[in-house]
Protein backbone atom coordinates (compact mmCIF):
# COMPACT_ATOMS: atom_id res chain seq x y z
CA UNK A 1 0.00 0.00 0.00
CA UNK A 2 2.87 2.36 1.00
CA UNK A 3 4.64 1.70 -2.46
CA UNK A 4 1.54 2.55 -4.63
CA UNK A 5 0.90 5.59 -2.66
CA UNK A 6 4.40 6.83 -2.70
CA UNK A 7 3.90 6.43 -6.72
CA UNK A 8 1.07 8.20 -6.89
CA UNK A 9 2.49 10.92 -5.13
CA UNK A 10 5.65 11.21 -7.44
CA UNK A 11 3.23 10.71 -10.32
CA UNK A 12 1.05 13.79 -9.42
CA UNK A 13 4.16 15.62 -8.32
CA UNK A 14 5.23 19.12 -8.10
CA UNK A 15 5.88 20.84 -11.59
CA UNK A 16 9.54 21.99 -11.02
CA UNK A 17 10.77 18.64 -10.03
CA UNK A 18 12.72 16.92 -12.91
CA UNK A 19 11.45 13.14 -12.48
CA UNK A 20 9.18 10.65 -13.04
CA UNK A 21 8.87 6.85 -11.84
CA UNK A 22 6.82 3.84 -13.22
CA UNK A 23 5.93 0.62 -11.92
CA UNK A 24 7.36 -2.28 -14.59
CA UNK A 25 4.59 -4.56 -16.22
CA UNK A 26 2.34 -3.76 -13.31
CA UNK A 27 5.08 -5.09 -10.73
CA UNK A 28 5.55 -2.53 -7.86
CA UNK A 29 8.90 -4.08 -6.67
CA UNK A 30 10.57 -3.11 -10.30
CA UNK A 31 10.47 0.20 -11.00
CA UNK A 32 11.68 2.41 -13.98
CA UNK A 33 12.25 5.79 -13.62
CA UNK A 34 13.68 8.89 -15.35
CA UNK A 35 15.38 12.08 -13.98
CA UNK A 36 15.91 15.56 -16.35
CA UNK A 37 19.42 17.05 -16.07
CA UNK A 38 19.05 19.91 -13.99
CA UNK A 39 18.89 23.27 -15.60
CA UNK A 40 22.69 24.95 -15.18
CA UNK A 41 24.38 21.40 -14.55
CA UNK A 42 26.30 20.01 -17.66
CA UNK A 43 23.33 16.86 -17.23
CA UNK A 44 21.35 19.92 -19.07
CA UNK A 45 19.16 19.00 -21.65
CA UNK A 46 19.71 14.77 -20.73
CA UNK A 47 17.06 12.25 -19.65
CA UNK A 48 18.67 10.03 -17.19
CA UNK A 49 17.12 6.28 -16.83
CA UNK A 50 17.21 4.25 -13.54
CA UNK A 51 16.35 0.88 -12.63
CA UNK A 52 14.70 0.93 -9.18
CA UNK A 53 14.07 -2.79 -7.24
CA UNK A 54 12.20 -2.24 -3.82
CA UNK A 55 13.31 -4.98 -1.48
CA UNK A 56 11.38 -6.99 0.41
CA UNK A 57 12.24 -5.13 3.72
CA UNK A 58 10.88 -1.67 2.22
CA UNK A 59 10.85 0.63 3.80
CA UNK A 60 13.10 -0.73 6.69
CA UNK A 61 15.63 -1.52 3.68
CA UNK A 62 16.48 0.94 1.29
CA UNK A 63 15.61 0.08 -2.42
CA UNK A 64 17.99 -0.66 -5.16
CA UNK A 65 18.90 2.53 -7.90
CA UNK A 66 20.85 1.77 -10.63
CA UNK A 67 21.95 4.44 -13.40
CA UNK A 68 20.89 2.48 -16.73
CA UNK A 69 22.10 5.66 -19.06
CA UNK A 70 25.54 5.94 -18.98
CA UNK A 71 26.59 9.05 -16.51
CA UNK A 72 30.15 10.72 -16.04
CA UNK A 73 29.96 11.80 -12.68
CA UNK A 74 32.22 10.77 -9.50
CA UNK A 75 29.81 9.36 -7.64
CA UNK A 76 27.98 6.98 -10.52
CA UNK A 77 30.38 4.33 -11.99
CA UNK A 78 30.49 2.71 -15.42
CA UNK A 79 27.72 0.20 -13.98
CA UNK A 80 24.78 2.55 -13.08
CA UNK A 81 25.81 1.85 -9.10
CA UNK A 82 25.73 4.65 -7.29
CA UNK A 83 27.00 6.14 -3.85
CA UNK A 84 24.68 8.55 -2.43
CA UNK A 85 24.41 8.63 1.70
CA UNK A 86 20.28 8.57 1.44
CA UNK A 87 20.57 5.14 -0.21
CA UNK A 88 23.18 4.12 2.81
CA UNK A 89 23.58 5.59 6.12
CA UNK A 90 20.86 7.99 5.89
CA UNK A 91 18.17 5.19 4.79
CA UNK A 92 15.31 5.01 7.16
CA UNK A 93 11.71 3.63 7.58
CA UNK A 94 10.66 7.38 7.15
CA UNK A 95 12.69 7.41 4.00
CA UNK A 96 10.64 7.60 0.60
CA UNK A 97 11.31 7.64 -3.02
CA UNK A 98 10.74 10.82 -4.11
CA UNK A 99 13.29 11.41 -1.56
CA UNK A 100 16.18 9.49 -3.26
CA UNK A 101 14.66 10.63 -6.97
CA UNK A 102 15.69 14.71 -5.08
CA UNK A 103 18.71 12.98 -4.11
CA UNK A 104 19.81 11.95 -7.40
CA UNK A 105 19.09 14.97 -9.30
CA UNK A 106 20.57 17.48 -6.47
CA UNK A 107 23.88 15.21 -6.55
CA UNK A 108 23.91 15.73 -10.37
CA UNK A 109 24.43 19.47 -9.32
CA UNK A 110 26.63 19.09 -6.37
CA UNK A 111 28.70 15.78 -6.34
CA UNK A 112 29.69 14.35 -2.87
CA UNK A 113 33.08 14.34 -3.19
CA UNK A 114 34.24 13.31 0.47
CA UNK A 115 33.49 9.44 -0.58
CA UNK A 116 33.59 9.25 -4.25
CA UNK A 117 32.91 5.68 -6.42
CA UNK A 118 35.06 7.02 -9.36
CA UNK A 119 37.64 8.91 -7.65
CA UNK A 120 39.48 9.49 -10.89
CA UNK A 121 36.58 11.91 -11.85
CA UNK A 122 36.16 13.28 -8.82
CA UNK A 123 40.20 14.52 -8.76
CA UNK A 124 39.48 15.82 -11.98
CA UNK A 125 36.52 17.99 -10.82
CA UNK A 126 38.70 19.52 -7.83
CA UNK A 127 41.98 20.19 -10.09
CA UNK A 128 39.97 21.06 -13.76
CA UNK A 129 36.28 21.56 -13.21
CA UNK A 130 35.78 23.26 -16.68
CA UNK A 131 37.27 19.37 -18.71
CA UNK A 132 35.17 17.73 -15.81
CA UNK A 133 31.75 19.28 -16.75
CA UNK A 134 33.23 19.31 -20.94
CA UNK A 135 33.35 15.85 -20.04
CA UNK A 136 29.97 15.15 -18.49
CA UNK A 137 28.38 17.09 -21.44
CA UNK A 138 29.63 15.11 -24.03
CA UNK A 139 28.49 11.97 -21.95
CA UNK A 140 25.03 13.76 -21.54
CA UNK A 141 24.57 14.51 -25.38
CA UNK A 142 26.13 11.12 -25.89
CA UNK A 143 24.29 8.82 -24.03
CA UNK A 144 21.50 10.71 -22.08
CA UNK A 145 19.26 12.20 -25.36
CA UNK A 146 16.00 10.58 -25.79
Amino acid sequence: KRLAKELEIVRKGEPLLYFNLHSIAGKLRFLFGSIEGPPGSPYHGGIFHLLIIVSEGYPFKPPSFRFLTRVYHPNINASGEICVDVLANAWGPHSHLQAVLISLTSLLVDPGLEDPLVPEIAEQYIRNRALYEECARKYTQQFARD
